[in-house]
């Protein structure tokens, strides 16, 4: 039950995934964009593949099992891409980056395509559909919203 009423703070958008149409003239911030992110992930397994697609990716490029951590990772949403970017660099691991990215987002894309029936926001906004992703993550992982 204490779940279910952190599902209906005021600072959660979207609770219950409604659709938004998509601005013809773009989105000013991912303040703008989040609501329209959240109603293209209606299904729920979508969304979990999704999350499936996120702790799999920080799994493969942290070698890390520590939840905790990849809920704080989440949150801190851009910090993280410039963190992994430096520790790959640092060890010496850059060419396994692309690869880190491919099972997740082949689970969000079969999410999409099979499931959702819409494309990814990736196409056309990827960097608010990354912020997008990290912040649906962190949110389900700390019980703000429902898988």
């Amino acid at each position: 039950m204490a779940n279910q009423e952190r599902l209906h703070y005021p600072h959660v958008v979207n609770p219950h995934y409604t659709p938004q149409v998509l601005s013809p003239t773009g989105y000013r911030s991912f303040a703008d964009f989040y609501p329209f992110y959240l109603g293209e992930h209606r299904h729920t397994v979508n969304r979990r593949l999704h999350l499936l697609g996120k702790y799999t990716r920080y799994k493969t490029l942290t070698d890390n099992d520590d939840m905790h951590l990849a809920c704080t990772s989440a949150r801190t949403g851009t910090g993280i891409a410039l963190t992994l970017l430096l520790y790959y660099y640092a060890t010496s691991r850059v060419f396994l980056m692309p690869l880190a990215f491919l099972p997740g987002y082949a689970l969000a894309w079969a999410g999409h395509f099979l499931f959702e029936k819409n494309r990814p926001a990736t196409f056309k906004h990827p960097f608010y559909s990354l912020l997008g992703d990290l912040r649906l993550f962190y949110e389900v992982a700390s019980g703000l919203r429902a898988p």
